[in-house]
């Protein structure tokens, strides 16, 4: 099976708006208005991998399809940025799964191991006492934006963030910071209320040391990216 093609064939077809769009098998995914980026390591995936491979290209095929690449690239604030891009990641999702339900299989097989791990790690980064105010905040973001795509899987982690969260910045915070992922405003204006909410703390979070282990750590940066890549391409939507 030749995985370049199948992957770019797939990639192309799902992603026709009647414009040109190119795949770029490079170090990392990421998306521009006409070019979709997939891992290289993609190609070497087997019979085992190719679900993981296909999520890949359905993600990116979101961000062609529906991401406003001029927002993104209008925001100036880095972590207005981190967190537009975790809630835009789960707003790509929803719209393809949508549009075409036939992917929420492969979106699901990827998708939901990578939030787990991603909000496990951060939870055992704050308890082992990292210095990041906004650590907590992007796990809370990233689990309630995605609960919303995929409601039954992600339900018990979803929970356990808000806990933490609640009891490192206050429930009524995180009852803040929840209900605006669900209000109907954009990906833009709910990464600004959130961090406009952040800034109006009277005193930073409490973050503890030590406490138990949540899990093996998982992959991705402490839920600053919403989906599965290395480091973003440079001035891309991932």
């Amino acid at each position: 099976m030749d995985m370049k093609k199948v992957i770019s064939a797939f990639s192309t077809g799902l992603a026709s708006t009647g414009s040109k769009v190119d795949v770029v098998f490079a170090g990392s995914a990421g998306s521009l208005p006409n070019v979709i980026y997939l891992p290289k390591s993609l190609l070497k995936a087997d019979a085992h991998e190719v679900r993981t491979a296909l999520a890949y290209a359905i993600h990116e095929t979101g961000h062609h399809r529906y991401s406003d690449f001029a927002t993104y690239h209008g925001i100036t604030d880095e972590n207005v940025r981190h967190l537009w891009n975790i809630i835009e990641d789960a707003r790509v999702e929803s719209m393809i799964i949508q549009d075409y339900p036939g992917t929420r299989n492969y979106l699901e097989y990827t998708i939901i191991p990578f939030v787990i791990g991603n909000c496990v790690n951060a939870l055992n980064r704050w308890k082992a006492g990292k210095k990041d105010d906004l650590l907590l905040v992007r796990a809370v973001v990233m689990a309630q934006s995605r609960r919303m795509v995929y409601p039954e899987l992600l339900k018990e982690i979803s929970d356990v963030v808000s806990t933490e969260g609640a009891i490192a910045y206050g429930e009524a915070l995180i009852e803040n910071v929840c209900q605006i992922i669900e209000s109907e405003k954009s990906p833009l204006e709910k990464a600004s209320e959130i961090i406009d909410v952040l800034r109006d703390l009277e005193k930073p979070p409490c973050s503890p040391s030590g406490g138990d282990s949540h899990g093996e750590e998982g992959e991705g940066d402490d839920a600053e990216s919403g989906q599965p890549t290395g480091e973003d391409q440079e001035g891309e939507a991932s």
